[in-house]
């Protein structure tokens, strides 16, 4: 009945940075709210979403549909990137160039992640 993911899951789906990527995360269920992003290796262990200590190492969409780098916000949400229960989050990465949307609406302002092409990047999941 799905994983419980505490405090951060991290599913092995590494970005090839010569590729466009493309994840799609179903929320089946959640007893908390839920961030989805993409993170550097760096960040193996331990809760990241929202540190100051993780700008330019995780970039994540909140529930509300905001999109943060670390702690900082980098564009704020709207009704169109808000997700809950049933709703599918799209993450893709197209040459070091992040975006996220929600049921195939509009994505996200496009956001650059410097040195994607030699960074280990790997799809995540927290709850908040």
């Amino acid at each position: 009945d799905g994983v419980h993911i505490y405090p951060t899951a991290v599913l092995r789906l590494p970005a090839d940075p010569n590729a466009l990527n493309e994840w799609r995360v179903k929320v089946v269920k959640r007893q908390h709210a839920v961030a989805v992003g993409l993170k550097c290796s760096q960040l193996d262990a331990g809760r990241v979403f929202g540190r100051m200590q993780s700008r330019e190492l995780v970039w994540w969409l909140t529930p509300d549909g905001d999109v943060c780098d670390g702690d900082r916000r980098v564009q704020k949400g709207g009704a169109e990137l808000s997700f809950g229960v049933g709703d599918v989050v799209v993450v893709t990465l197209t040459r070091g160039v992040l975006f996220f949307s929600v049921n195939g609406l509009a994505p996200s302002s496009p956001i650059s992640i410097a040195g994607a092409e030699t960074r280990r990047l790997t799809l995540a999941v927290q709850m908040l």
